[in-house]
Parts: C-alpha cells; structure tokens; sequence
C-alpha cells in the first residue's frame, strides 16, 4: 500500500517479495507451508520512502527501504537505490537497481545485496501492459561468481481507471552459475489506485 504524503513523496507499507522487485516465491504471507522456502505464514515486511526527482518521458525517483526480511532469526535491513522508468509511445523500458543492507544475522542469509531488475514493457491498448522482466541479482560477497539472473513475463488489465489485475510467471534465478530451473513462481495481484483523503 502507498500513500502520496506530499506532491513528490510517496510512502508504501509492503509485504512481499513482488513490492521489492523480486521474482520469488518466499513472500511476506505464504499460503502454501510445506518446504525449506515456505516454512511458516509471515516473514517481514518493510516501508518504502519515494522521492519523484525527475517526472516526464524519463522519469527517476530515488527511494530507500527499511526491511524486515525474515522473523526467525530476524533479518533487518536497508535497501536504496532508484526507480527509472522510460518510456516512449507504447513502449516501457524500467529498472529499480539498489543495495540492500543486512544489519543483523549476515552469517544466516542477511548479508549485502546488489540487484538490478530491468523490465521491458508494451502496451497493446490503453488497459493492457504485457512486461518481460529480467535482471541481475548477487550477494555483494559472492556477485563475481555467484550471481544470477531472473526472467517473468506479467501481464496487467485496468477493467476499470481505478482497479489494476496482474498475471506473471517466471524463474527468480534462470541463468548464472547460481541458475536453478526447478524454482519458479507465479504471481496474482489485485490493485486500486485512488483517493484516500
């Protein structure tokens, strides 16, 4: 959920892999709790601060983000970087590269990360968005060797101007020496964008 605080700030309360620009199937509430990546209902959440720097055809918006990104043992973290977004006609290109930060329990998983999502978007009609999304993802510790790279395919409805409903699939981790065919995830979200005030 975002909010509009001011006219060039925005502050989101997230709870999901899919709001940090990841392609995973580890979200905040996991439905389905029966293997390593699911192992219980809740894992974090986090607040996301936006500034829109730069509006327009080219539009940049740095952002941090204060994670919480498991419970069991508690993984606090930073994440900054920024939001691009280009576009031009019916064309889309964006990407959201940031560092995350772990402050505790980097020997369990929390250690610094780089990621650098790209998405490459077209709208067939006015209410349609079909989007490839891939990208770039490391642990600064292991980035030369032990990276990998993400591939999706989204596709996003507006049945109404208010109400967004969005379909992807895809593999967090499709190729790079740290590339896994068997991990996949799917994706369902509902949006609503209007006034609150």
């Amino acid at each position: 959920m975002w909010v509009g605080v001011a006219p060039r700030w925005t502050v989101g309360f997230i709870h999901s892999n899919d709001s940090v620009d990841r392609i995973a199937a580890d979200a905040t509430f996991c439905v389905r709790q029966r293997d390593a990546v699911c192992e219980r209902l809740y894992h974090g959440s986090g607040v996301d601060v936006r500034y829109s720097a730069l509006e327009g055809d080219l539009a940049v918006a740095p952002r941090a983000r204060l994670l919480v990104r498991d419970v069991d043992p508690a993984k606090p973290a930073l994440a900054f970087g920024a939001l691009v977004r280009w576009t031009r006609s019916r064309f889309i290109v964006a990407t959201d590269p940031y560092v995350r930060v772990g402050f505790a329990n980097t020997d369990r998983g929390n250690r610094t990360h780089l990621m650098l999502p790209v998405w490459l978007g077209v709208q067939p009609t006015c209410r349609w968005l079909v989007t490839l999304r891939t990208g770039w993802d490391a642990d600064a510790a292991v980035w030369n060797d032990g990276w990998h790279g993400q591939l999706a395919l989204a596709v996003r409805a507006a049945p109404t101007p208010q109400i967004d409903v969005a379909v992807e699939a895809g593999f967090p981790s499709l190729f790079g020496p740290q590339n896994n065919l068997k991990t996949r995830a799917a994706f369902v979200t509902v949006g609503w964008r209007g006034s609150v005030f």
